[in-house]
Parts: C-alpha cells; structure tokens; sequence
C-alpha cells in the first residue's frame, strides 16, 4: 500500500520491543483503545462521507474523533483521494476542527494530521493543502506539542514524590500520553517534509524555524520521531545557511548518539546527515571531536 510508511499501523505498539512490562502494558492500552475503533472500519464508505463530516460539528469530542477516524480510512486507499477532495466542506472542516480541538484530544489530532499525510502522499494535492493554509496550522500544533512534551516531562519529575502505587500508574498515564503524542508528531514530520518538495515552500519553513525544531526533535524523542526528524535535516543540510543554524544548534553533538543505536535506519540516516555536514571544515572537526564511530562492523552491513 502507497501508504504503508506512514499509514497508522494499529498492531504495531504490541510488536515493538519494549524494554519493560511497564512499558509493554503502555502499548498495550494504546492498542486497545485503536483497536477498538478499528471494528468500525467496515462501516467507513464514501457513501457515508457526509454523515462522517456532520460529525465534525458536533460538540462531543469522542464523536468527532469517530468522524475523523472513518474518514482516515477511506483516505488511506488512494482511490478514494480524487473523490474526497471534491468535497468543499472536508478541508475546511478538517482545518477547523484541528484548529478548534486540537488541545482537546491527541487521538482527534493523530486522525486529522495522518488525513492530511494522505493528501500530501500526491502532489497533485499540494495546491489545496497550501490554499487551505495546512502547513503552518501544522507548525502550530507541532509548537505547541514541544511545549506540552515539556509539561509532561515535569509530569513525570512531580510524581516521583508520591507513594509508589500512585507514581507507577501517574507515570503510566503520562507515558501513555507520550507515546500518542509522538505518532501525532510523525505524521507532521512526513506531511511537512512531503510539502518541502517544493524548494519555495522549504523555503518558508525555513523563516519558521523548521530547522531548530528538527534539532529539538531528535532529542528524549521515540525512533520513528527522531528517525523523521533526521531525514529532514539531512535535506535541510543540502543549503548552506541550514548548515549554519544546525552548527549553531549543536546538531554534531545532539545526533552522534545515534551511530551506536541498534536501528539500521538511523545509523544509515544519520551518516548520510554527516556527509552533507562534512563539508563544513568546523562540523567536520567537531565530528573529529567527538569521534564518531564511522567504521564499525554494525554500520558496514549497511552498505
């Protein structure tokens, strides 16, 4: 499937090696409540589109998330993109129900930013994503979740001091929240990176400040975020002024950690990130520096 990089993957949580039973009873509640709304899939027709966009207008958030999960489904088949697009009301009511009700509910924005992922797949689609001003609604959300991870780390710090039933199920409550959050953030990622095809709009993700939030991502992130967040400063790292904000930003340092993770992807990303870097002679020393591992055995199964 077009899509089967991106694409919300419910059984993934339970197949991820987690490192510990808290952790693993973590993924397990976020497969539970997906799930659960993947036993609606079979009612999901295009049919049934405006009922699903009424949805939206409701003031329960439980019902707009049902709207925007059935309409997730009919936009991960390609097929139907020509079709939902001709709809006038469903961008604009995407847009405004994740600008009215995006603090309200992660699951309400992971549908409605992977919704937006599928549109971006196609470039024939830009040109109604740009209209409808989608990319800098996502630079919001995605600044305000840096803002939220931050209050959920502070989350985790203060619970520390209550008694150790009540720190174990707070904490697991805001891991939780965590996890969610990071599938929100990766479907961003790939929507913008997607739209950056186009050098102009790269651009204006530049005077945005794309690059310094790529640099905050790869940091405290899970690997499929951090892994986004380094594929799209290694094609931010192609311009020279970019090269200079990653240098200023301490990128050598930040993503060196990453040459020693047990993930190819990253490994591989990360010195295709270095390469373009290299040709700064002071990254390049700072790389020297900070003695890289380049060649090992567990990167040279990757070439």
């Amino acid at each position: 499937h077009f899509l089967s990089a991106y694409g919300i993957d419910y059984d993934r949580m339970a197949q991820m090696a987690l490192h510990d039973q808290e952790q693993a009873e973590i993924a397990d509640s976020i497969q539970a409540q997906q799930m659960a709304m993947l036993q609606q899939q079979i009612d999901s027709t295009l049919e049934s589109l405006d009922s699903y966009i009424e949805m939206l207008y409701e003031d329960n958030v439980q019902e707009k998330v049902k709207g925007t999960y059935m309409i997730l489904q009919l936009a991960r088949n390609a097929d139907n993109l020509e079709t939902l697009i001709q709809d006038e009301r469903l961008f604009s009511r995407l847009v405004g129900t994740l600008k009215e009700s995006a603090k309200q509910s992660l699951d309400l924005s992971i549908n409605i930013m992977y919704i937006f992922l599928c549109f971006s797949s196609f470039s024939e689609f830009h040109q109604m994503i740009v209209e409808h001003e989608v990319g800098s609604l996502t630079f919001k959300v995605l600044d305000y979740e840096l803002k939220r991870f931050v209050a959920f780390q502070k989350e985790l710090d203060s619970v520390k001091s209550a008694d150790a039933e009540t720190a174990k199920k707070e904490a697991k409550k805001t891991k939780l929240k965590i996890q969610l959050q990071d599938k929100l953030i990766h479907a961003a990622l790939y929507f913008l990176l997607n739209l950056a095809e186009d050098i102009s709009i790269e651009k204006k993700m530049r005077k945005k400040g794309i690059v310094g939030m790529m640099v905050q991502l790869i940091e405290k992130r899970s690997s499929e975020v951090a892994l986004a967040a380094l594929t799209f400063l290694k094609k931010l790292s192609i311009f020279k002024e970019n090269k200079e904000e990653m240098k200023a930003a301490g990128i050598v340092e930040k993503s060196a950690k990453f040459f020693e993770s047990s993930a190819d992807a990253l490994v591989l990303v990360t010195m295709r990130l270095f390469l373009n870097l290299s040709f700064d002679a002071d990254m390049r020393q700072e790389m020297v520096s900070n003695a890289v591992p380049i060649l090992r055995p567990k990167s040279q199964r990757l070439f």
